[in-house]
């Protein structure tokens, strides 16, 4: 029912572990530290993650969150070298990387970076959607969040046969939550497996059901 995943064991912001110069690239004219670049440590905080995971758990997880969802071409190409099969990031990456508004058409899809023979599934979290579990519904009726949400989705999807990220990044909702948000998970995972149109999936299952749009880069 589940899927284990990781980040990079100390959460360091990977592109700027490998090359801290690539700040400007979203942030022309940003102001600089001396330069940065220590790709080595990067890989071991990716390879210490899975060891971790393996150690804790007995799996080694092929899918990675990147700290704060940070992402470049370097972090990527080091975590394929590391064994991660599938990444994910925040939908405005992805509109960056497409230079598109990053609406329900794009973000509701898998996608593929390759480069120089190396490639990482992708997909981008609805940041919208997943920011109303993350700081909303923990002030809502369990149920009446649990409806709101599946609406959203339905009215996104517009009938169409869609995968919907969604990804909490960073603050822990749940302590906010009633009852640590065992009531809201309940009734949302209950409303989901008794919808025919609707289905929950890890994100490996989604891969095999989607067929994955390719990028030949992504924006740092």
């Amino acid at each position: 029912q589940i899927e284990i995943s990781t980040t990079p064991f100390y959460h360091p912001i990977l592109p700027l572990l490998c090359d801290s110069d690539v700040a400007a690239v979203p942030h022309p004219g940003v102001p600089l530290p001396p330069r940065v670049h220590y790709p080595q440590d990067a890989r071991e905080q990716l390879e210490r993650a899975r060891a971790y995971m393996l150690e804790m758990f007995g799996v080694e997880p092929v899918g990675l969150w990147p700290s704060e969802g940070s992402v470049s071409d370097h972090a990527l190409a080091l975590a394929y070298e590391a064994g991660f099969t599938w990444a994910a990031s925040d939908n405005g990456v992805l509109g960056r990387t497409l230079n598109c508004d990053p609406g329900v058409d794009v973000t509701y899809r898998p996608y593929v970076w390759q480069q120089a023979g190396r490639e990482m599934r992708m997909i981008f979290r609805d940041h919208y959607l997943s920011d109303l579990i993350g700081f909303e519904y923990s002030r809502m009726d369990p149920r009446d969040a649990a409806g709101h949400f599946l609406h959203r989705i339905r009215e996104n999807a517009a009938g169409r046969d869609v995968l919907v990220p969604i990804i909490l990044d960073g603050e822990n909702a749940w302590e906010y939550y009633e009852a640590n948000g065992r009531p809201f998970l309940r009734e949302l995972y209950r409303r989901i497996s008794e919808d025919p149109g609707m289905r929950a999936l890890t994100v490996s299952e989604a891969f095999t059901k989607f067929e994955a749009e390719p990028l030949q880069g992504i924006f740092p």
